[in-house]
């Protein structure tokens, strides 16, 4: 646990490049933590690697089908990078699992969408 908590203060820092190289080595001796898969995932998100933050992401949801904050940042993913309405389906499983950012996320894109319609 304490390598995913040290890759959040690199993250964080901006450190992406070290984030990344720690939670692959973490990986490689504990391939059953999902919070590793979903730290990598936002890793890869920030530096733009988005194939492979939605690959990390998906194998946090594997390990754990009730991660909440993997389900919203892959629902993000789909919805806003790959402009893909599938992403909602991961942001209402998230909400459903008490991830009030996603509630707020959903929120928004209800929002944009009522304004589109209104013009």
């Amino acid at each position: 646990m304490a390598t995913v908590n040290y890759s959040c203060v690199l993250i964080d820092n901006k450190e992406y490049p070290r984030a990344i190289n720690i939670l692959k080595t973490e990986y490689n001796k504990n391939s059953q933590n999902y919070l590793v898969y979903n730290n990598l995932g936002y890793a890869y998100f920030l530096t733009e690697r988005y194939q492979s933050a939605l690959e990390s992401y998906t194998l946090s949801i594997e390990l754990e089908k009730n991660n909440p904050l993997a389900y919203c940042n892959r629902g993000n993913l789909i919805y806003n990078i790959l402009n893909d309405d599938d992403g909602i389906k991961d942001l209402l499983k998230s909400y459903e699992l008490g991830d009030y950012e996603a509630g707020m996320i959903l929120q928004t894109i209800n929002t944009k969408n009522c304004l589109e319609l209104k013009n």
